[in-house]
Parts: structure tokens; sequence; C-alpha cells
């Protein structure tokens, strides 16, 4: 394996960060520079052609300072609330969507149909909510380990049926504008629960035993450039 940190040091090394800052970028960039390799020699390219495709990744000295910057300026706020909230949200909710989607239509799978009274009914997929507190696992572990509090840890986990509970208060008002039809709240209400309450408990389970795991404390690191 080639010392991919030895290269970066002697190409970024005019970059005066503090040692901390340093050892931290190099590092990060080694580990994404080793993977790089790995990747063309497993697509069949021999180990020196890789290597030089994998040196040209390393970014130039500027173009790292300003991103080192940009950071300081408050970027990695940012940068934290998509890793924390966004991105364990975003997850889950495709893959409880694509895996509801994937039952119905290639499982062909059969709902429960419950009726509740005359005029509503309630849908359940039971093979859906049973993995839904995998799901839910999932996005907990995921803001955690991204150093989520506990409320974006759960949040992050039960987005969907946050999705799902949204829902009415778009469509609504549409369909009384168009249909000049009021839907009784009796619907209304057993859509949340069939679709927002009912999942998001099942999401909840899932997610309450990574969400309340104690964060292991983390040192602060500041990301500075030395004048």
């Amino acid at each position: 394996m080639p010392d991919f940190e030895k290269a970066l040091k002697s190409r970024l090394g005019r970059l005066r960060l503090a040692p901390q800052v340093g050892e931290e970028v190099f590092a990060e960039l080694s580990d994404h520079l080793e993977d790089a390799y790995k990747f063309h020699l497993a697509a069949g390219i021999d180990s020196e052609d890789a290597e030089m495709r994998v040196l040209r990744e390393i970014p130039a000295g500027r173009e790292l300072a300003r991103k080192i910057q940009r950071a300081k300026r408050g970027d990695e706020q940012m940068n934290n609330r998509t890793r924390q909230f966004w991105l364990p949200a975003l997850v889950t909710s495709l893959i409880g969507t694509g895996l509801l989607a994937f039952m119905v239509e290639a499982l062909r799978l059969t709902p429960r149909v419950l009726p509740v009274s005359s005029e509503s009914s309630m849908t359940i997929y039971l093979p859906w909510l049973l993995a839904l507190p995998f799901l839910g696992f999932l996005g907990a572990s995921m803001s955690r380990r991204a150093g989520g509090a506990i409320p974006t840890r759960i949040l992050a986990a039960i987005f969907l049926s946050l999705i799902y509970f949204a829902l009415p208060w778009l469509f609504v008002p549409v369909a009384m504008l168009v249909d000049h039809n009021t839907p009784r709240m009796t619907q209304v209400g057993w859509f949340f629960l069939n679709w927002a309450i009912l999942p998001g408990l099942a999401l909840l389970v899932g997610a309450l035993p990574a969400a309340l795991v104690a964060r292991k404390s983390l040192e602060p690191s500041h990301t500075a450039i030395r004048q």
C-alpha cells in the first residue's frame, strides 16, 4: 500500500495548520485516498496506474485552505445539522417508502383492511409495520454517531411518520378547492392513526434503544490556520 499520508504532507505541507488540525486533515484525506486506491485495484487497474490516479485526487493547497476557512466561519455547523438530522431522516424515509412500494408492487402484499365505521377503514401493512422498528434504530444510530442530541436522534428516526402526518394538511385544502368536498374529521383522524401514529410508534420503539445511549464525550476540535 503506497504511503499516501507522506505524499499528502509533501504536497500540502506548506499549509500552516495547527498540529491537531493538520493530523486530522491528513489522516482523513489519507483514508479517502486508500479507499480510492483499493477501488481502482478492484476495477482491474494495475497498482502503478491506480496510485497515479489517486495522487491526482489530492486537492490543491489553496482549495483546502479555503475549505478550512469556510468551516471556521460556520459551515461546520451546517454540516453537523445535515449529518445529525437531515441525512438519517432522509435515509430512513426513503428506505421506508421504498420498502412499502416493494412489498405492494413486487411482493403483491395484501393489506389487512379493518372497517372502523360505515365510511372509514384502516389499511394495515403488517410486515411493513414490523420492519419499521429496525428503520427507527438505523435513523437514531446514524444521528447518534454524528453527535446528535437525543431529541434530534428521535426526530430523525420518526421523520417518515411526520411526513405522513403533514400530508392531510396539504391535500385536504386542495380537495376542498377542487371538489368542493370537505373530508370528515373522522376520516382524517383514521388516516392519522393508520399512517402517522402507528408507524411513528413502530419507529419510536426501534429508535429509543439507540437514541438513549449516552454519546461518548469527544474533545472539541478547533479548525484553525496559523497566521
